[in-house]
């Protein structure tokens, strides 16, 4: 943009001008189809192919187009299985079903899912959905044709054992199945996760192939340009239709069209551009994906510098997907160059074939399987070793400073500016990794980890990082693969501020919405002390859940009476051991940031007339976190009186089936003057401090109000 003022051109500005304004306004009428209201017991009829129909738990999951709500995409999950005995490939579907808007990110740093799925036209979700009717559609078209293809090979597929299964569907089609999905985390940590996701080096293979076929065939080269005109958008479809697919395949589309047109003066930067411009008119939020972002930067890196070596084209890559990387995943591994390298070659030359040959022929399928399995070990082993780096979420501006440091860096010519990039860009890498390894700042913040609790506790400069409790759910019935709320809440902010390390893991009690997501945090972090009230270790959940995922971390049984080393807090709870029962809960208490803090767990009424009988608690706290999710088993006027706090946090989930927080206890604060704030209605809520005690509130909702 400084350019083209500085260019001082009028027309080169108002062409400019006009295209942005453009943009603007497409882009305002695709948010206007977000739906924004929660509208129940709706009547939508929609079609949907075969091939994107799938087998859940209990049911089918459904994406659609042509919905009679909005005539856009739906995604549904309908608990019937009738659909999958029927061999049509389009159908009409007729559900009843409740429309709300997308998930908004509740806890700080958590990810906005609702960006990919805008990106496939779709603005709102379904509950609670059931099937009124279907029918199939017998329709010759091209689309559906396509689609029968597609649908074929996917059940191909299905006949294949894992892994090649999972190669060939994700690798050749672009559909993963659950083996894939459960493995996604490697490849992204090993930094090799472009492999599996169909773009530029598959649609390379196609070209190749087609060449291959003229050559054989004594095809023209007028005609195999036409022939690579009309088999792209097939593959396009065939291939699941994602945006580096897009990309990789309008770029070539684009360059064939120019040959044909015999168009010299159209660069490939040219092309470049109107690829990105016909992708914003499809996908407006294609660059606020990191997989959208990364396939058109390394695009273009790949255009701008076709001289570079293997070494030399690795670092590249690796350099400019750092710091968008790090913007969205805030890990990088640091032997990604090096496997990226060695495992490129051999997964273009031998891994692509064997996949191809093992859709060809039937015989192939087992021993190409043990291949496969084979590279999965060393994947594994390889993984094993680490070389994961967490920095920390890159701030935006950071980000894209350092994105266009790179490409300086690369297409410099002269040493000494090259020598200046590189201190820059390696001074500003060096500083977000020592400004999140000394974070100036403390806090006390309550993940929304919906019906259950997650707190955590942290020293400024890092100092001592305590998490108490970790959230969990119930999981009723045949599940085929597990899933864990911290992931996108208290795993995903610890790793975007930069912790590694948890030095204090306290579990209140047994209960699996406080402790059933020990297992992710245990594996995600190097935890030193595991502190739980005495009488929990024997208890089945504890056993099950935790004991298996244990490596080096202390187990420390306590009582009120026991003091641990580097934990920021009081332990005045339990008296005597138990047997990890909400009676049981381990209560905490703590002062940071100049206000002091009360963490009952699900501590009963009992519990608390120990604590006030004891004189355990006698003085004033500034913030309550309400007991038992703000249940009337708990938070009794009798402890309200004597602790008088000036707020009351409530962790409990939307339209939980328990009714938390209760109405009593709600209206027991209101008749106290207590006021109160719930994640429920304001996501994560964190107290931010420094070390002279000046804080202040954040929450993950920002628009819901201030905390006062």
């Amino acid at each position: 943009m400084i350019r083209l003022i500085l260019l001082k051109d009028i027309k080169v500005l108002i062409q400019v001008a006009i295209l942005v304004t453009c943009f603007l306004l497409f882009f305002n009428t695709k948010t206007y189809k977000i739906n924004h209201h929660n509208l129940e017991n709706q009547t939508i009829i929609f079609n949907a192919y075969r091939d994107d129909i799938t087998e859940k738990d209990g049911g089918i999951s459904v994406k659609g187009f042509d919905n009679s709500f909005n005539h856009q995409a739906i995604q549904c999950f309908l608990p019937t299985d009738r659909i999958m005995n029927h061999n049509a490939t389009l159908y009409r579907f007729k559900i009843k079903t409740d429309i709300a808007p997308l998930d908004e990110p509740r806890n700080i740093n958590q990810r906005d899912y609702r960006i990919n799925d805008y990106g496939k036209n779709i603005y709102f979700k379904t509950s609670k959905a059931q099937l009124v009717g279907y029918k199939s559609i017998n329709q010759f078209s091209f689309f559906s044709i396509v689609h029968s293809w597609r649908c074929f090979l996917i059940k191909r597929c299905q006949k294949m054992p894992n892994p090649l299964q999972a190669y060939c569907r994700g690798v050749l089609i672009g559909d993963q199945n659950d083996y894939m999905k459960n493995n996604t985390g490697k490849m992204q940590r090993l930094g090799i996760i472009h492999l599996f996701c169909i773009s530029g080096l598959h649609v390379f293979y196609l070209l190749s192939f087609l060449d291959l076929i003229a050559l054989i065939f004594d095809i023209t080269i007028e005609d195999t340009r036409i022939l690579k005109l009309i088999i792209l958008p097939v593959y396009f479809i065939i291939g699941g239709a994602s945006t580096s697919l897009f990309r990789a395949i309008m770029l070539c589309e684009l360059k064939i069209l120019k040959d044909i047109f015999n168009l010299k003066k159209v660069s490939t930067i040219n092309i470049w551009c109107i690829t990105l411009l016909l992708n914003f008119i499809i996908n407006p939020f294609v660059l606020l994906q990191m997989g959208g972002l990364l396939s058109y930067l390394i695009s273009l890196l790949l255009i701008t510098n076709d001289d570079l070596n293997g070494w030399q084209l690795s670092t590249a890559i690796f350099m400019v997907q750092m710091p968008i990387i790090l913007y969205f995943n805030y890990q990088i591994n640091i032997i990604s160059i090096i496997l990226n390298m060695l495992f490129v070659p051999v997964f273009s030359s031998f891994i692509m074939p064997c996949l191809l040959l093992s859709m060809l022929f039937n015989p192939l399928v087992i021993p190409i399987n043990t291949l496969i399995n084979l590279n999965e070990n060393i994947l594994n082993l390889i993984d094993s070793f680490g070389g994961l780096i967490t920095l920390g979420k890159m701030p935006l501006v950071i980000t894209i400073i350092l994105t266009i440091i790179s490409f300086k860096l690369v297409q410099g010519t002269q040493r000494i500016k090259k020598k200046k990039y590189l201190i820059c860009y390696l001074g500003l890498m060096l500083g977000c990794f020592m400004f999140y390894r000394f974070n100036p700042y403390g806090e006390v913040s309550f993940f929304d980890v919906g019906q259950g609790d997650s707190i955590l506790i942290r020293e400024p400069f890092n100092k001592s990082v305590t998490l108490v409790d970790t959230g969990g759910k119930l999981q009723f019935g045949h599940h085929s693969s597990k899933t864990y709320i911290a992931e996108n809440s208290s795993v995903n902010y610890l790793k975007s501020i930069g912790v590694t390390k948890i030095d204090n893991l306290c579990l209140t009690h047994q209960d699996m919405d406080h402790i059933g997501e020990t297992p992710v945090i245990l594996q995600n972090f190097q935890v030193k002390n595991l502190i739980f009230p005495s009488g929990v270790e024997q208890t089945n959940n504890f056993r099950r859940l935790i004991m298996p995922h244990l490596k080096t971390t202390k187990l420390v049984p306590v009582l009120n009476s026991n003091h641990v080393t580097n934990l920021p807090c009081q332990i005045l709870f339990p008296i005597n051991p138990g047997l990890g029962k909400n009676g049981d809960s381990l209560t905490l208490k703590t002062k940071m940031g100049g206000l002091s803090f009360l963490l009952t767990g699900d501590l009963d009424l009992n519990g608390e007339k120990q604590l006030i009988s004891n004189n355990l608690v006698s003085e004033h706290i500034d913030v309550f976190k309400l007991g038992h999710h703000g249940s009337k088993t708990a938070n009794s006027a009798e402890l309200l009186n004597v602790i008088t706090p000036k707020l009351a946090i409530v962790s409990a989930g939307i339209n939980n089936r328990y009714g938390h927080p209760n109405q009593e206890v709600i209206q027991r604060l209101s008749d106290m003057g207590i006021p109160y704030q719930s994640t429920q209605d304001k996501g994560m809520i964190s107290y931010r401090f420094f070390y002279n005690h000046m804080g202040r509130w954040i929450t993950g909702l920002k628009k819901k109000g201030d905390i006062k």
